[in-house]
């Protein structure tokens, strides 16, 4: 037996020193005696009977099959290497070794080791040495197994891999490699010995090598694979995906230094490697545990709770965003020598650290952390209660895990990661949204949410977006941008329900951090052309994230109704028509600034252009919520019946606020001067928002007529006459043209233009610009409501007293901290630059004669 094993040591350090001197053994094989003996060695190797019996006899033995498995190993590694000519060439070997039902031997070899380890058999016969020469052969016997489905693999070989998962699943080999695995523990009370943690680390490697390998097999992504998921699920066996199950939770506790979860730490120590100057836990391990982990909690009776499978699927989905961001740079250690990371968001926003054991690779990351979000999402759908019990705890390290792995991902992997991160965020609101072509869906109590909407608000999701959006502002290149702008600026309503029906706090802090960044847009912005492909620029992002809020909230307006005309609690959800009388009178302002510049700079840029534009722009998107906000303002004129009160969102969207302080007027005016610039080919000269723009225009005229006509003052609504020689808001000729593009179902309409277009072409006649007193009346109850509403956001979220605050430092607007004006102490500012503007802007003058 000596010689023997000295023999095979010298064989297998010849097929060692090159790939091709491995495959040159079977090639020089022309009678095929080398790979008969080879096989006979395998043979023994597999059917000798393990013990714990000291002396030389049983060491050769023991020798000998080692090595025989070794260089077993050996010949058929080149194959592994993908070459179909290397995997050819050792095709016929691999097929002989299942023929002669190598892994039935072994599967009954290392069974026989588990009954004499077992607790019940008494543990104790044979100890460490007996599961120190069990493990050697276990391990190499997965390598082998591990081998041969690489062969099948790089040859494509349905009937090699069909051979193979049925001996696997005849033979259990799986199985019983797993119980070995968890059997290989020192006596109670004893110290594990360092060769017994490493030999169960060995084994636990290539127990998740092979598990992986034969996943390969499998068809992935609706394409052809070698074999059924049924057929892998039964070649790996119930026994064999328990132990992983149970496992994974050993990974995860070796890894963050929580508890592992489960009534026992099977797993002495992880297989760890050393990167940089931190440990590093083999990825291989952990992505195959949380395979076989969903495959367990997609069964109808999984062995786990489901807050059990909720929070493993989130710790694993933590380590791989940490390992992410060790990746970067962002990790210390400790005095431990253990790895801390930096969790923190762009610009420090979001601020936060974790200490760890180990980590995982940077490079390998993204299939453990792609794998933990899938197990986390089907989870949560599974189980929205069990989610919404985990929900204050998990939205955070979700999305800042996410954010992390996406940006450590390569370019084809970031758009898995922001594609994923969005289908979450869109179950989680998708029952608020409401039939596509029905009103938005709201909800006035909380308990009447869905759980997944419930948990979301109470996991802080809205705040997180604003952090967002601040980072994005900061960084537009970051991870953070193409994140919240899928979510944000996607057409469906899922971000405008979701913020609806959060706090309504928590909902003006994100509002005005919406409305700064519309603030710090010149208004060119909006002439560029749209994006067919994934929003990722910031203007594109802010302009489509106001255009669905305010989208979202024009409909509401003409049928909602608040349960309750008292003041709301700012720290509960579902106040939506508040909320959306906020977004309101955050956004609309803005968004009309913005229009009115932009198609001002369109008429210039117009002016001896000729040819209409190709492609939509941001100026359509603009125009397409600010003119149908304008002509619901104007409808929504008449006073209320004595025994009601409009709701807060019709308080909001009103006269006052768009022509008084958003510009109507001038806005419309310019539309109407842009459209003779194309011949009336404007999107807004274009059903049906011709006809928005004919009733805005009639409308505005009868209420606020002395700013047509060219007044000037008169915003109080006070009567006059118009000064002689005034020049007029709107130009009688694009009203002309108007006239001639309104349908023929309404005449009276078109008659109305032209009486004003004549009126307009006489600035200087005597006429009277008086109100009707109903108008005047309205007018001015919706003036008291605006105020009454002003006072109630002013109170609800205090703001900066410069009206060109665009600062955005820090997380939110709900943590910014003001500090007063030293000398009137009757406005405050969140910085010093802020109070130096509107110091020279015109606060010096009020500050002076307030202090006095």
């Amino acid at each position: 037996m000596s010689e023997l094993g000295r023999d095979l040591g010298i064989v297998k350090e010849y097929a060692l020193g090159a790939p091709q001197n491995a495959v040159a053994l079977l090639e020089a094989d022309t009678d095929g005696q080398f790979a008969c003996a080879l096989v006979a060695l395998v043979s023994f190797a597999t059917r000798k009977e393990v013990t714990a019996t000291p002396g030389k006899v049983e060491e050769d033995r023991h020798s000998v099959a080692y090595q025989a498995l070794q260089l077993t190993s050996i010949v058929l590694q080149p194959a592994t290497s993908g070459s179909p000519s290397a995997a050819a060439s050792v095709r016929p070997f691999a097929a002989t070794l299942l023929k002669v039902q190598t892994l039935h031997a072994a599967a009954r070899q290392v069974a026989a080791v588990c009954a004499l380890l077992a607790p019940e058999a008494g543990g104790g016969h044979g100890g460490t040495d007996l599961c120190m020469r069990a493990g050697d052969l276990a391990y190499l016997q997965l390598r082998l197994l591990a081998n041969i489905t690489q062969v099948a693999q790089s040859l494509q070989d349905s009937a090699l891999a069909g051979s193979l998962l049925a001996a696997l699943e005849e033979s259990s080999l799986l199985g019983h490699a797993s119980r070995l695995l968890l059997l290989m523990r020192p006596p109670p009370g004893a110290p594990p010995p360092e060769q017994l943690i490493m030999k169960q680390a060995e084994l636990f490697l290539w127990l998740t090598v092979a598990v992986n390998q034969l996943g390969v097999l499998v068809s992935t992504d609706g394409g052809p694979g070698l074999v059924e998921k049924a057929s892998y699920q039964a070649a790996v066996g119930p026994c064999c995906s328990r132990a992983l199950l149970l496992l994974c939770g050993s990974v995860l506790a070796a890894a963050d230094g929580q508890p592992c979860g489960l009534p026992q730490d099977w797993l002495l120590s992880p297989p760890i490697t050393v990167d940089a100057s931190y440990f590093c836990l083999e990825s291989t391990l952990l992505f195959t545990c949380l395979v076989q982990f969903s495959l367990d909690a997609a069964r109808p009776a999984p062995s786990l709770s489901p807050r059990a499978i909720l929070r493993l699927a989130l710790r694993a989905l933590v380590l791989a965003g940490a390992s992410a961001r060790a990746g970067a740079g962002a990790v210390s250690l400790d005095s431990r020598r253990q790895p801390v990371v930096d969790l923190s968001w762009a610009g420090g926003r979001r601020r936060g650290t974790q200490a760890f054991r180990v980590l995982l690779t940077p490079g390998e990351v993204g299939s453990v952390g792609q794998q933990a979000l899938l197990s986390l999402v089907a989870a949560a759908r599974r189980w929205p209660r069990a989610w919404k019990a985990e929900a204050a705890r998990a939205w955070a390290p979700v999305l800042t895990s996410a954010l992390h792995c996406q940006a450590a991902a390569e370019a084809g992997q970031k758009i898995w990661w922001i594609r994923t991160t969005f289908e979450v965020l869109c179950c989680a609101v998708g029952r608020l949204r409401g039939e596509e072509g029905s009103p938005p869906a709201l909800v006035f109590h909380p308990a009447h949410l869905p759980p997944s909407v419930a948990a979301a608000l109470e996991g802080g999701v809205v705040p997180l977006l604003e952090t967002m959006l601040r980072c994005a502002a900061a960084s537009p290149a970051g991870p953070e941008a193409p994140l919240v702008g899928r979510f944000s600026a996607a057409r469906g309503g899922s971000f405008a329900a979701l913020l609806a029906h959060s706090p309504p706090r928590q909902a003006a802090s994100l509002l005005r951090t919406l409305a700064k960044l519309l603030r710090t847009l010149p208004p060119d912005v909006l002439l560029r052309p749209m994006h067919s492909r994934a929003v990722v620029q910031l203007p594109e992002i802010v302009i489509l994230t106001a255009r669905n809020i305010v989208e979202w909230a024009l409909p509401v307006c003409c049928r909602a109704s608040e349960p309750a005309a008292g003041p709301v609690d700012p720290a509960a959800p579902c106040a939506p028509v508040c909320v959306l009388a906020l977004a309101v009178l955050q956004l609309l302002p803005e968004l009309s600034r913005l229009t009115l510049g932009a198609v001002k700079l369109w008429q210039t840029r117009l002016s001896g252009a000729s040819g209409q534009r190709a492609e939509e722009t941001l100026l359509d998107v603009s125009v397409s919520v600010v003119l149908p906000a304008v002509y619901q303002a104007c409808c929504y004129v008449e006073p209320a019946a004595e025994d009601a009160f409009p709701h807060r969102l019709a308080s909001a969207l009103c006269l006052p606020l768009l022509v008084e302080e958003c510009g109507a007027v001038p806005l419309l005016g310019a539309l109407l001067e842009a459209s003779l610039g194309e011949a009336g080919q404007a999107s807004w000269m274009q059903p049906p928002r011709i006809d928005l723009l004919v009733g805005s225009c009639l409308e505005a005229y009868r209420h606020y007529p002395h700013l047509v006509l060219g007044r000037g003052s008169g915003a109080d609504g006070a009567g006059g006459s118009t000064a002689p020689g005034a020049a007029a808001a709107w130009s009688p000729e694009a009203l002309r043209l108007l006239a001639t593009r309104v349908s023929e179902a309404l005449p009276v309409e078109r008659q109305h233009l032209e009486d004003l277009a004549d009126r307009l072409d006489q600035p200087g006649s005597d006429q009277t610009l008086a109100r009707q007193p109903r108008d005047a009346a309205a007018l001015a109850a919706a003036a008291q409501r605006l105020a009454a509403l002003r006072a109630e956001a002013a109170a609800l979220l205090p703001a900066c007293a410069n009206p060109a605050c665009a600062s955005l430092e820090g997380d939110s607007e709900a943590d910014v901290r003001l500090q007063q004006c030293g000398r009137c102490r009757r406005v405050s500012y969140c910085c010093r630059e802020c109070q130096t503007a509107h110091w020279k802007a015109g606060h010096k003058a009020e500050c002076e004669v307030d202090s006095s």
